[in-house]
């Protein structure tokens, strides 16, 4: 009887919980983690003033601890939940800044311009949207979907799906060069015990996946490279960098996830080495074995 009226107060208390977050009982785990995310990130902000991801997570995973649907989808909790970080940042909803700091992104729509449907993007958290919109809501992970005359109703700036998933004009070769030749400012070594790798894809075997062509140091790398700086806390950042004889002299802004990857993807055809991928047939069709992620859109 004790175990029952447990299991009953905890789904109780869940159910409340999504409520006060503006999301049904019926929200899955992937759907609950991104809009703690939005809504502690709102909190903690104000929607002006940057958090860092160390004080965000922190919140965050106390936060989504009693929220999960079952003690199972705990279990390495913020490590999803900062893998939801950056799909947020994909979707338009937050912004990293440098220095592992966050904030929430302007708040607009995002026009599909099919099914007569919009996306919600920004960090306003969904139970700061109006009771009538939120009954047209509909989640997918990262993303809030709407249609398009409820959505209206915010009065809120559209911006065009173009411009929303940041799709390149230029062929890769092109976009690449564009964003390697842009001005760099100078290094300056950081003095938090993070440790930086370079991109070379040209030092791995063939076909080999790209998380095996990062090295740590060599002596003999000339020019722009890719540059991936990992904090003492595990937050990566990638930038776009100048190396003479191995050393690090020009480094640039922090670059998105996805730009990142795309650059890889570059650096691995300007030099001939690209990533390899496996078919498996499964009649009536096949399943195609990535061993490295796509840049997204």
């Amino acid at each position: 009887m004790l175990g029952s009226l447990s299991e009953l107060s905890r789904n109780d208390a869940r159910a409340e919980a999504l409520l006060s977050l503006g999301l049904s009982e019926a929200a899955a785990d992937r759907e609950v983690r991104p809009e703690v995310l939005r809504a502690v990130t709102w909190a903690l902000t104000g929607g002006t003033t940057a958090v860092h991801i160390l004080r965000l997570l922190n919140r965050s995973v106390e936060y989504a601890s009693g929220l999960a649907s079952s003690p199972q989808e705990t279990e390495g909790l913020r490590s999803m939940l900062r893998d939801d970080l950056d799909s947020l940042a994909d979707a338009g909803d937050l912004a990293g800044l440098d220095g592992g700091y966050w904030l929430p992104a302007p708040t607009r729509l995002v026009d599909l311009q099919e099914d007569d449907a919009m996306l919600i993007g920004g960090g306003l958290p969904t139970r700061a949207i109006s009771n009538v919109l939120r009954q047209s809501l509909v989640l997918e992970g990262p993303f809030r979907r709407v249609g398009s005359q409820a959505a209206l109703q915010l009065g809120l700036p559209v911006e065009q799906l173009s411009d929303w998933a940041r799709r390149p004009t230029d062929p890769l070769d092109k976009w690449a060069q564009r964003i390697t030749e842009l001005e760099l400012p100078e290094y300056s070594a950081p003095r938090d015990g993070s440790t930086t790798q370079l991109y070379l894809p040209e030092s791995a075997r063939p076909g080999a996946p790209q998380f095996r062509r990062w090295v740590e140091r060599c002596d003999d790398v000339n020019g722009r490279r890719l540059a991936r700086r990992t904090r003492v806390f595990g937050a990566r950042e990638y930038r776009v960098v100048e190396v003479a004889g191995g050393n690090l002299v020009r480094s640039g802004a922090v670059l998105g996830p996805r730009e990142a990857r795309r650059l890889m993807y570059a650096f691995d055809a300007q030099c001939g080495n690209a990533t390899r991928a496996r078919w498996v047939a499964r009649p009536p069709g096949g399943e195609l074995v990535l061993t490295s992620d796509l840049p997204e859109p």
